[in-house]
Order: C-alpha cells, then structure tokens, then sequence
C-alpha cells in the first residue's frame, strides 16, 4: 500500500492525526494551497527578478512541494538539497553562526546540520520504544516545516530589502 502515515508531508501527518476519510480531502486542499503560494512567491520574485530572489522562490518551491505534495516518502527528502544548494553561502557550520540576519543564520545551520538531525531522530525514536512509530516522521514533517517557515521570512525580507541576502551567493 501507499502507507500514508509514513510520508514526510502533510499527508502523513493528517493520516496520524484524523480518520483517512479527512485526511485524504484535507491533504489535498493543502497541496492546492501550495500550488497557490507558489504562485505568489514567484510572483513577486519575478517583479524585480535577481539572483537571490529567484533562488530563494526555486528553495521555497522544492520546500512547498515537499509538505504538501501527495506523496512524499522518506527517500523524497532528498530533493531537499536543493534548497541548501541554491541559498547557502558556505558548507561550513561555522560560517552559519556568522551569518546575518538571525533568520539566514537559522537557514543556514539547520540546513547544513539536517542530515545529523534527522539521523538523531531516527536513533532516539528507536530507543524509545514508548514512541509511535509514525514519530520519526512527523518530526521530520515538522523540521522541514520550520524550515519553510525560516525560508518564507529571508524571502519576505529580500523583497522589502533586496541588499540583505546579497552578499549571500549560492555554494
């Protein structure tokens, strides 16, 4: 089957939390948000088109697709390198906490620490057997979320002040 309580999107986390006969509708209308906020990004990425705007409307289109997209497994999160690759200034750690704003810095080090991070996930919810198994899943659906959440505030603020993310260029 499709196992839709093990999918890293939206999806997954309404098949854990709500009968399937609501999960399935409530997913879907997610998944048109997304096709709707996609809209938007570009939209006004292509206003004043530049390098750092259609990068950062390309990582938050790869990040949107991911959450809401119908069907989105383990494996699928590594598209998610995409919005590193095209957004990142450094593959240094390091760097990340000079960065600047606070926001880039956030982007910048929950990125470049993911893959230590989701493998932690996995680790500690195999010891905890008190933990559903659908935990490591909906921890990983909620780090990439945060992680949009992170990509939408850098995106808003280049908008409003293009020369912020400048100085930002792409690994």
């Amino acid at each position: 089957g499709v196992h839709a309580e093990n999918m890293v999107n939206v999806r997954g986390l309404m098949s854990v939390l709500l009968p399937q006969g609501l999960a399935l509708p409530l997913s879907f209308l997610a998944m048109v948000a997304g096709v709707v906020a996609v809209y938007f990004i570009w939209k006004r990425a292509l206003v004043a088109p530049s390098d750092d705007r259609l990068s950062w409307a390309f990582a938050l289109t790869v990040l949107i697709s991911s959450l809401t997209s119908p069907h989105t497994h383990l494996p699928d999160c590594l598209f998610l390198i995409i919005p590193a690759a095209v957004t990142l200034c450094s593959s240094s750690l390091a760097d990340a906490w000079k960065a600047s704003p606070a926001s880039m810095k956030l982007w910048s080090a929950g990125w470049l620490s993911y893959p230590g991070l989701s493998w932690i996930i996995f680790a500690a919810c195999a010891a905890l057997p008190s933990l559903s198994e659908h935990a490591p899943y909906l921890l990983l659906f909620v780090l990439n979320a945060l992680m949009l959440s992170v990509g939408f505030c850098l995106f808003a603020s280049d908008s409003a002040q293009p020369q912020r993310l400048s100085q930002h260029q792409p690994l």
